[in-house]
């Protein structure tokens, strides 16, 4: 029977999702995600000030330039020392007399109110929604200690991110009702839930991603609620159902971050193309829907294109971005590109897009040896080709070689305009390693931003997984490479437990550096202890325990219940 229909699965999937974020949000000291410290200066700004931070005037919290705690491990040549000339986690707990200091400072008095430092806030480039929003949470955790501050934060963060998967799961059924009477639908569903159910198995970066401080978790909930929308958008022959809506969601995404521009410039093409390329009625017909999509892009435009006429208004460049401001003031892609042009950073910024989209870890950006992360990647990398095969083809018409959501030799598909948010977010991430190059950096990107598309990507990669599992080969070796992306996961977890207690360091070659063979375990208990001054190790080992417990409780409610006459029936 398809796997969706009792969803006897959905419960501890959720719980899993939940519990393995808790872990993650738990497990990392103040400032380890990405771009945090930042992030959590324009939250503060925001709460104390009821100012919008702009950019090129804004400056770092002086609660954070003058932390007394370790930093993340910083990215550039080795040796890899701490960031922004702080001591590291080993260094940390060398000296005694900081742990105490510490645990009374930040572990039990609130932070003081906003003052600015001296430092440039650069994250004060991104539009406010998401700070609006979040501001609020800043000021009812006031009264806390910065480390149950960040874990709040983070925690609401995190939430926003699940919300977005929630809607993405409940588009499932949506998108089963628009194809009932079709043979095909039922178990069209089914690869649909079963790439919501492994997407974070084979692509465990999902969840340091969103258990932290950032705007990345509500350009997921606002993804997941777009999905939730557009699910029965799928008839070109009938008008927008809800034009407004679309148009009103791409543009609270265009106030969240500028990654949504070419979503926004996806589902336009979209729309466009399925009016303008359907077999139905004579072209006159078709185009006059157009102005239902005419709708959708001036809502956009009213709701949030403004802050990007503002940003290149102001600054000069469309979207507004750090290093595309300081790019335009040195001259420009090309006068850069001249200078700092190298084949092997092209090759190597564009190639960690797919590798940081499968696991990257936190901002310290310490590795596992590619040797063991390779396999991880090469999961991810067939899925997606196997997945993009099936949206090429289409589903055959025999219920038992169903393969995808909807017939997908036409544009009509939702699939299709997954490849082109995903496209064109990828051509995004590209440029940005050519503008990383010039500006004289490494151009390496992260490809963990594209996880912001996970309900889409699950969707199409469940088509994927479904083709896989009808060959028996092929089906063993995917479950072998599963069972290895989960266990790489686990090593991945311990290893950044043992660096952020200071047992473990960065090596100069990037790699986790252990004081010997034992990987740290013959000191479990050391690391469990000095965690405890910097994160909330009881939490993160009850997240990741709660999370592991789900997991067997839904591989359980995964096997195949007998099949009843109605279990057979199409649709």
């Amino acid at each position: 029977m398809p796997i969706d229909q009792r969803a006897r699965w959905v419960a501890p999937y959720a719980l899993f999702l939940t519990l393995s974020g808790i872990g993650y949000i738990a497990l990392q000291p103040p400032f380890e995600g990405f771009d945090e410290f930042a992030h959590y200066s324009s939250l503060r700004q925001i709460a104390h000030t009821a100012t919008v931070p702009p950019y090129g005037a804004s400056y770092l919290d002086s609660e954070f330039t003058n932390y007394q705690g370790p930093m993340p491990y910083g990215s550039g040549a080795p040796p890899y020392r701490a960031q922004l000339g702080a001591r590291s986690y080993r260094e940390f707990f060398a000296a005694a007399s900081d742990r105490s200091r510490y645990t009374q400072k930040y572990g039990a008095m609130p932070p003081a109110r906003f003052q600015e430092s001296r430092i440039p806030n650069w994250q004060a480039q991104h539009p406010p929604l998401y700070y609006l929003l979040v501001a609020p949470v800043v000021l009812a955790t006031d009264h806390t200690s910065l480390l149950a501050q960040t874990f709040v934060l983070r925690l609401a963060s995190y939430l926003l991110a699940i919300g977005g998967v929630w809607f993405g799961l409940t588009s499932i059924r949506r998108l089963g009702r628009a194809t009932s009477g079709r043979a095909t639908s039922g178990q069209a569903t089914s690869a649909a839930a079963l790439g919501f159910i492994l997407y974070p198995v084979l692509l465990p970066e999902f969840f340091p991603e969103f258990a932290r401080i950032g705007n990345d978790s509500l350009c997921l909930l606002l993804l997941g609620y777009l999905l939730y929308v557009m699910a029965d958008e799928i008839d070109p022959g009938q008008r927008l159902r809800a034009p407004g809506l679309i148009g009103l969601v791409l543009g609270l995404g265009l106030l969240t971050k500028a990654l949504f521009l070419p979503v926004a410039a996806a589902v336009i093409l979209w729309l466009v193309l399925c009016r303008t390329t359907a077999d139905e009625g004579p072209l006159r017909t078709r185009l006059a829907h157009m102005p239902d999509i005419a709708k959708v892009v001036a809502i956009i435009f009213v709701v949030g294109g403004w802050w990007y006429v503002y940003k290149l208004l102001v600054y000069g460049n469309l979207t507004g971005g750090d290093e595309a401001i300081r790019l335009s003031r040195a001259g420009g892609m090309v006068l850069g590109l001249r200078d700092h042009f190298s084949l092997r950073a092209v090759v190597r910024g564009l190639a960690s897009i797919p590798v940081t989209w499968a696991w990257t870890g936190t901002w310290s950006l310490a590795r596992l040896p590619a040797w063991l992360e390779l396999p991880l990647v090469v999961l991810a990398l067939w899925v997606v080709l196997e997945s993009l095969i099936v949206i090429w083809r289409g589903p055959v018409k025999n219920v038992e070689n169903v393969e995808n959501v909807q017939d997908v030799r036409n544009l009509r598909n939702l699939n299709w305009l997954t490849v082109l948010m995903t496209v064109g977010m990828g051509l995004g991430l590209a440029h940005r390693t050519f503008q990383g190059i010039a500006v004289g950096g490494n151009g390496n990107q992260g490809g963990w931003y594209l996880h912001i598309l996970m309900p889409w990507v699950a969707i199409a990669m469940g088509g994927g997984i479904w083709a896989i599992l009808r060959r028996p080969v092929a089906r063993t070796m995917f479950f072998c490479l599963a069972a290895y992306a989960a266990a790489f996961h686990l090593m991945a977890i311990w290893s950044e437990a043992a660096l952020f207690s200071g047992c473990a360091t960065k090596g100069d070659d990037k790699l986790f550096q252990f004081p010997s063979a034992a990987y740290c375990f013959d000191q479990a208990s050391l690391v469990f202890d000095q965690l405890g001054v910097l994160a909330w190790p009881r939490i993160a080992l009850c997240g990741f325990v709660g999370a592991i417990a789900c997991g067997v409780w839904m591989a359980a409610a995964l096997v195949p219940l007998p099949q009843t006459e109605s279990d057979t029936r199409p649709g």
